[in-house]
């Protein structure tokens, strides 16, 4: 090996003993043996609200009859699966052990506002409070801290992936969603031209030519749930050019020219939202008729 291969070697070495011993100063290691203990307890089905605060900015969710609502930084329907991910999370992190207990220790383990504070409550109550911190050196574990508590625990994965988020990630991306099993009639329009997809018993025929199976079968798939790359939250003041509406049972859905190469604006016909859906994403749904019968 050449001789700054070496060198970088060497300083690697020292750095990681450097870590080792700020980490494991007397004082700063647990020896209490609370391995396995769970960081925070509560039912997790008694939640009703979700705050959290990190770099990425300040979210509240809230739980309105079984789904979950953003309330703050807007009002939007949430990412039912992502708030069940979090909440599932928080109710199973269980303490490897205790790396400090030193107040001074916090910014150096981003357990202090440096890092993200996650509060949860339920009937007005507070259930659990606590700080994700930053990874640790073998990035498996992550470093916690019980809100009131000076005590620094190593909890198994990296939970800043799932409590740290930006506001469109909290928000559902879901621009439709479809049992593909009950709907009889779909619509395509591409300018002046149309044709209709239709089912007759359990065979899919336009103009009574039998679809083929396989391609009708991934339209089916991508037309069951079919979700926006971000959102356009500001007015548009002028309808953008329709390139292409498919209607399903009545519903449509139209894909307009977007802003940005490669990207589409998109809405239906069910709600005032615009979405934004890289075309790539479309070649799934807009289909010719020459597809689904060649």
């Amino acid at each position: 090996m050449s001789r700054s291969t070496w060198t970088l070697i060497v300083i690697l070495v020292l750095l990681a003993g450097v870590a080792f011993i700020v980490l494991h100063r007397p004082g700063e290691q647990s020896t209490t043996g609370i391995g396995g203990e769970k960081l925070v307890r509560f039912d997790s089905s008694a939640v009703d609200h979700m705050e959290i605060l990190s770099k990425e900015g300040h979210v509240v969710l809230q739980k309105e009859s079984s789904a979950w609502v953003m309330v703050e930084p807007m009002l939007s329907p949430a990412d039912q699966g992502l708030v069940t991910s979090a909440l599932s999370k928080a109710a199973s992190m269980e303490v490897k052990s205790i790396v400090s207990s030193n107040p001074e220790k916090q910014e150096m383990f981003q357990v202090d506002s440096t890092g993200a504070f996650v509060r949860l409550a339920g009937s007005g109550h507070e259930l659990a409070a606590f700080h994700v911190g930053k990874m640790s050196p073998s990035f498996m574990e992550t470093y916690v801290r019980n809100e009131g508590s000076n005590d620094v625990a190593l909890v198994d994965g990296a939970l800043r992936y799932i409590f740290v988020h930006g506001t469109a990630d909290w928000r559902d991306h879901t621009i439709l969603s479809v049992q593909t099993d009950i709907v009889r009639m779909i619509g395509f329009t591409y300018g002046d031209t149309t044709f209709t997809l239709a089912r007759s018993d359990s065979a899919w025929q336009i103009d009574g030519q039998v679809v083929r199976t396989p391609v009708i079968q991934s339209f089916l798939s991508s037309l069951s749930r079919f979700t926006a790359d971000n959102f356009i939250d500001s007015a548009i003041t002028e309808t953008p050019k329709i390139n292409a509406i498919l209607s399903i049972d009545g519903t449509e859905v139209r894909f307009c020219e977007g802003v940005t190469p490669g990207a589409l604006r998109v809405q239906t016909s069910v709600s005032p939202q615009w979405f934004v859906v890289q075309e790539s994403k479309t070649k799934g749904l807009l289909k010719r008729k020459r597809d689904f019968l060649e």
